[in-house]
């Protein structure tokens, strides 16, 4: 009984959140842009958009990130990157964790990328997905298979696309805990050197928010900042970024009117 207790508490007090932890991209570039899966976001490319990982111009990518919410529902995330890139390929793990009112998910996710040709990138993912409740002694588990792509139609028209597909879930019992499908692109139009115009569609999954659109002004080489909005119901949500020596700060905020207000900041480095 406590155990369908728990489950229930799950389902209606972060049920509006299991979209955040399964389906939306991790990183505040593409929080950002609305929630955007950008093609040249390499930090959380084991994360977002695998097929990233073939072009990275630096070797090693090392990401962590952290969200708080400024009130309603306690959502609490933390969420790691790590990846390897060389010869046009690469290898990346992320990990994330939110927390709420004692009941956590997980996300463990391994990526791998390559260069097909001067425009072609794929990429490869697995996905492990995890809801536990540990006061309560239950877990329930999925695992997630993904395919990616970029694709340059033009040096300022990126598409960037791919697809997530449920695997196995533990306990059947539990099937609304489960993830559907989800299919999801990007469209990025460069609009001269410090201009960058984003739209995004996603599809299936939990998250009830279709369409993405974002803009990104390069104010310098090392400062840039970010607009975004999604819906329905409208989510808005900015940042900004700043490099020093090697490594990039970033700094974000959202107003969702399922979850209210949040902040939250991320450091990269690149080596």
């Amino acid at each position: 009984m406590s155990r369908v207790i728990s489950i229930f508490i799950l389902l209606i007090s972060i049920s509006s959140a299991k979209a955040q932890w399964n389906s939306s991209p991790l990183g505040w570039q593409a929080q950002g842009l609305g929630g955007i899966a950008h093609p040249d976001d390499i930090h959380w490319a084991p994360a977002n958009q695998p097929a990233a990982l073939a072009k990275a111009p630096h070797s090693w990518y090392v990401s962590i990130l952290h969200e708080q919410p400024l009130m309603g529902i306690a959502i609490e995330q933390n969420a790691f990157s790590l990846a390897y890139c060389r010869s046009k390929q690469g290898l990346g793990i992320s990990t994330s964790v939110i927390r709420s009112a004692g009941l956590y998910s997980w996300r463990h996710q391994l990526a791998y990328g390559r260069q097909l040709s001067e425009r072609w990138q794929f990429g490869l993912q697995w996905t492990l997905l995890q809801w536990s409740a540990p006061s309560e002694n239950w877990r329930v588990s999925q695992g997630n298979w993904g395919v990616y792509g970029i694709y340059s139609i033009k040096d300022e028209l990126q598409l960037g696309f791919g697809g997530r597909f449920p695997h196995r879930i533990s306990q059947a019992a539990d099937e609304q805990l489960s993830q559907t499908q989800v299919l999801e692109c990007a469209l990025i139009w460069r609009m001269g050197p410090d201009g960058a115009l984003s739209t995004g569609f996603r599809s299936g999954g939990v998250a009830q928010r279709p369409w993405q659109i974002g803009y990104e002004h390069s104010v310098s080489t090392k400062f840039s900042v970010r607009i975004g909005c999604s819906g329905l119901p409208l989510r808005l949500a900015t940042s900004f970024a700043f490099e020093w020596h090697s490594l990039q700060f970033q700094f974000g905020a959202e107003w969702d009117p399922l979850l209210l207000p949040g902040l939250g900041m991320e450091m990269n480095h690149a080596h």
